[in-house]
C-alpha cells in the first residue's frame, strides 16, 4: 500500500509541474500583451468620394499571398514543395504574384525573380486567429495560443506592422476568429481576406468598412494541395499595377487598386472595365454584360442591383458612406473595393488610433502575475516544509540529549 501512496504522490505531482509549466507558458503569452484605449468607430464622411480605380492602369496583375507548401518537416498542413507549387501557379494557372504563405515561415522559392513577395501567414491559437505579414523580412513568433481578447488582437497586429508593410486579416469568419464587435475597433491593419475558398467574409468586411475602417480586398485560395481543384485556382486578387514588382504591388495595394474574383481555375473570363466618379454619381462598367451588378453599402445592406446590363450607375445620397460592387457572370464573381467618402487630400488608411493604456495594462498583468505567484509558492511549499520537518526534529533530538546528559549522576571521586 505504501508504494502505491508513493506512486500515486508521484504522479499527482508529476500532474502538478505540467500544469503550472503549461499555465506559465500561456501565462507569459498573455503578460506581454498590451491594453489599449479604442476611439468610437467613425463613419467614413466628407464631402468627397475615394475611388481607388481612379487612375487605372492598363496592366493587371494576378496574386494569390495565401497558399501552403510542405514544411517544418511536414508537420503543417502542406503536400508538395514550394517550388512545386509556384510553378505550378505561375505555369499551370498565369500568375504573375504567386506566393507560398506557410505558418511562420518566410519561403524563398524564386526570390530572386519579379513576383517574389515574402509572405507568412501568422497565428497558431485554438480560435484560427491568423493573418498574413505581407512584404515582411523577418517573422514575428509571439502569439497567444488560447483566447484573445480585442487588446491581444490589436496588440498582435501592432507587432506585426513592425515588420511587414501590409497585414491582411486571414479567413476572419474562419472558426468565428474575428468577431463583430472587435472589427468595429481594430485599427493598424491594411487588407481583408473576404475570399478564399474555406470562407466568404464579406458580412465582416462590411461591419469594418461601415465602422469606417479602409481596409481593403483581397481574395486567395489558402490552398494546401495543388492537386484538389476545389482549393487551387478558385479564388485570386487583380492588381492594378503596370508592373509585378514587390514595391509596386505594394503600392496598388494600400491605394485599394485591386479587387477579388471568385472562379474556377484561376480563368479571368470577365474584366472590371472602369469606375468612374462624377459628382455623387459613381458609374461601374464591365467589359461585358453581367448577369447582375449588386451595389452595396452601409452595414452590408443592398442599395441597388441591376441584372443582365454591363454597367451600373448609382448616385451617393447623404445617409451613403460606402458603396461597393459586385459583378456576377455565369462562371465568375468579381469582388470590387468600396467607393468611400473622404475629405479629398490624403489616401484614406486604416491608421492606429488605439492608444496605450497603462494603467489597465499594469493592471491586467498584476491579475496574471499574482495568481501565478500563488501557485509558485505551493510548488515549492512541500521542500520548506520537509527541511522545517527535518530541522525541527533534529532540534528536538539535540534537547533531549541535552536534557539526559543533565539529568546523569555526576560521579563521586574516592
Amino acid at each position: 500500500m505504501k508504494i502505491k501512496s508513493k506512486g500515486f504522490k508521484k504522479n499527482i505531482r508529476f500532474v502538478f509541474i505540467f500544469l503550472f509549466i503549461l499555465l506559465t507558458l500561456v501565462g507569459w503569452q498573455y503578460i506581454q500583451s498590451k491594453c489599449y484605449n479604442f476611439p468610437a468607430p467613425v463613419p467614413f464622411a466628407g464631402n468627397k468620394i475615394y475611388n481607388p480605380y481612379e487612375n487605372k492602369l492598363p496592366d493587371w496583375q494576378k496574386a494569390n499571398f495565401h497558399g501552403h507548401s510542405i514544411a517544418w518537416g511536414g508537420i503543417t498542413n502542406g503536400h508538395q514543395s514550394s517550388d512545386t507549387v509556384i510553378n505550378y501557379y505561375k505555369n499551370k494557372l498565369g500568375y504573375t504574384v504567386p506566393c507560398i504563405s506557410n505558418y511562420h515561415s518566410i519561403a524563398t522559392t524564386n526570390n530572386n525573380t519579379a513576383g517574389y513577395i515574402p509572405v507568412y501567414e501568422h497565428g497558431y491559437n485554438v480560435n484560427k486567429v491568423h493573418q498574413l505579414a505581407i512584404g515582411g523580412a523577418a517573422v514575428c513568433n509571439y502569439d497567444i495560443s488560447l483566447f484573445q481578447s480585442l487588446d491581444n488582437e490589436q496588440y498582435i497586429i501592432n507587432q506585426l506592422k513592425e515588420k511587414a508593410p501590409l497585414v491582411a486579416l486571414a479567413h476572419p469568419s474562419l472558426c468565428g476568429g474575428y468577431s463583430e464587435h472587435n472589427l468595429k475597433r481594430l485599427t493598424g491593419y491594411d487588407l481583408f481576406e473576404v475570399i478564399n475558398f474555406l470562407r466568404n467574409s464579406e458580412k465582416l468586411w462590411d461591419i469594418a468598412l461601415s465602422a469606417g475602417k479602409p481596409v481593403w480586398i483581397i481574395a486567395d485560395d489558402d490552398c494546401h494541395d495543388i492537386s484538389l481543384i476545389n482549393e487551387t485556382g478558385r479564388c485570386w486578387t487583380m492588381i492594378n499595377s503596370s508592373s509585378n514588382k514587390a514595391d509596386d504591388i505594394y503600392t496598388a495595394l494600400k491605394k485599394g487598386s485591386c479587387y477579388g474574383v471568385e472562379g474556377f481555375n484561376a480563368k479571368n473570363t470577365h474584366y472590371l472595365q472602369s469606375v468612374q466618379v462624377k459628382g455623387d454619381t459613381c458609374i461601374f462598367t464591365a467589359d461585358s454584360t453581367a448577369l447582375e451588378i449588386k451595389l452595396i453599402g452601409n452595414n452590408g445592406a443592398t442599395k441597388a442591383a441591376f441584372t443582365n446590363v454591363n454597367h451600373a450607375q448609382y448616385v451617393f445620397n447623404s445617409t451613403d458612406t460606402y458603396i461597393r460592387a459586385i459583378i456576377k457572370f455565369k462562371d465568375i464573381t468579381i469582388y470590387l473595393n468600396p467607393l468611400l467618402r473622404y475629405d479629398g487630400t490624403e489616401i484614406p488608411v486604416n491608421t492606429n488610433l488605439a492608444a496605450t493604456d497603462f494603467n489597465k495594462t499594469m493592471f491586467i498583468q498584476l491579475v496574471i502575475f499574482l495568481p501565478w505567484l500563488f501557485l509558485l509558492s505551493l510548488f515549492f511549499k512541500p521542500v520548506y516544509l520537509r527541511r522545517s520537518l527535518f530541522i525541527s526534529k533534529y532540534k528536538l533530538k539535540l534537547l533531549l540529549r541535552r536534557k539526559k546528559e543533565a539529568e546523569w549522576p555526576v560521579p563521586v571521586g574516592n
